[in-house]
């Protein structure tokens, strides 16, 4: 079990790598689960330019846009920013900036309980994607917002399945003026 404070700070690694930036990995047969709970304790503003495919930019001096505490970005990658094999407790954070190619900007092969945090500024087929078999995540709290993605902010897919309750908010996502906010697949549970 890892606990991961951003600490207000910019997380951002290779840019030439293409699969993922956090890996929480999965684990054989009998071994404990891996977990990361992701968390921050900083208020820290970072400011973001859109590009012209919604794609939020790092400018901390221009910037149109902000989110208050640390920051992973950077991932121009075929999986999530944060690729998710064992369990990923989402308290504060946030996760912006990140082209995906395909999934999510946090791609869900097993449970992830979002508390808190956002996931904003993000292009891909989703901002959380969910799609491994018996898998249930939950969103507790936290925003998903203003993502350009091809299918939803929120997708859902095969038996996995999602809980939301309390205040989280899921708005603005979609590729021009068409909102696409939360896509559960037929047998998928909302």
């Amino acid at each position: 079990e890892v606990n991961l404070c951003l600490n207000g700070k910019v997380f951002s690694s290779d840019p030439s790598h293409r699969d993922h930036r956090i890996l929480i990995p999965e684990v054989g047969a009998g071994e404990a689960q891996n977990v990361l709970n992701l968390c921050d304790c900083q208020e820290t503003e970072h400011r973001f330019t859109p590009d012209s495919n919604g794609l939020w930019k790092l400018d901390e001096g221009n910037g149109t846009k902000s989110v208050k505490g640390g920051v992973i970005i950077g991932a121009n990658c075929w999986g999530g920013a944060i690729e998710n094999a064992g369990l990923l407790n989402m308290y504060g954070g946030n996760v912006v900036g990140n082209k995906v190619i395909s999934y999510g900007a946090i791609t869900a092969m097993e449970p992830v309980n979002i508390y808190g945090g956002t996931v904003c500024g993000n292009t891909g087929e989703a901002a959380f994607f969910s799609w491994h078999w018996g898998a249930r995540s939950n969103l507790y709290g936290g925003k998903i917002y203003e993502n350009t993605v091809a299918d939803a902010g929120v997708k859902v897919m095969g038996s996995s399945s999602i809980g939301l309750a309390g205040a989280v908010e899921i708005y603005d996502n979609g590729i021009d003026a068409q909102d696409k906010n939360l896509s559960c697949d037929w047998s998928s549970k909302a």
